[in-house]
């Protein structure tokens, strides 16, 4: 009976240690500041990487268009909750397909990671030719995402003839098939 009990109690202590050890990708980490932006949204950028972030929201594409003189190129079939400028230098929309948020940033020149995010161990950190562009993908495994909860997927592309960087961050539900999707639409 003791050797039941002591058992049960095991299980319920190593529950409680994996649960304790999982953290939402999305969650700064004890002690580090989440970015936001006027709203109280936190942004995608790390801090570390992009120092101070200032969050302008804009009406729509084309006024980032006007500022910034990048095309955000997004389908018009896509419903946009928000545009914004980051720092003074990149355009940024948000919305959400089939329940996952999306994120597209563009910018001039060729940016290595408009998203900001570097530092994370990916399951894939790959390059495919979408649409005769090099796109460099990032996602985690679906076995990695039930196994540590992290769902982000992001695609960088620097388009040559635009002298356009882009960025797709899916922020839930992310995976390599939607990445190319967008990225196909994206790059027509």
């Amino acid at each position: 009976m003791m050797r039941k009990f002591l058992i049960v109690l095991l299980a319920v202590a190593m529950i409680f240690a994996l649960a304790a050890c999982a953290q939402d990708p999305a969650e700064p980490a004890e002690g580090e500041e989440q970015a936001v932006d006027e709203n109280g949204e936190p942004v995608l950028l790390d801090a570390e990487v992009s120092g101070a972030v200032e969050v302008s929201e804009v009406g729509d594409a084309a006024e980032i268009e006007s500022t910034l003189g990048v095309d955000m190129g997004i389908a018009e079939e896509y419903v946009i909750d928000r545009y914004s400028i980051v720092n003074s230098a990149l355009g940024q929309a948000e919305f959400v397909v089939d329940g996952d948020k999306y994120v597209v940033r563009a910018a001039k020149g060729e940016q290595e990671n408009l998203s900001g995010v570097d530092k994370r161990d990916f399951s894939a950190d790959e390059t495919e030719e979408i649409a005769g562009q090099q796109v460099r993908l990032r996602y985690y495994s679906d076995d990695d995402q039930i196994i540590i909860g992290r769902s982000i997927a992001i695609a960088d592309v620097y388009v040559a003839d635009e002298d356009t960087s882009y960025c797709l961050a899916i922020l839930q539900n992310g995976n390599k098939e939607k990445l190319v999707a967008f990225m196909e639409q994206l790059l027509q």
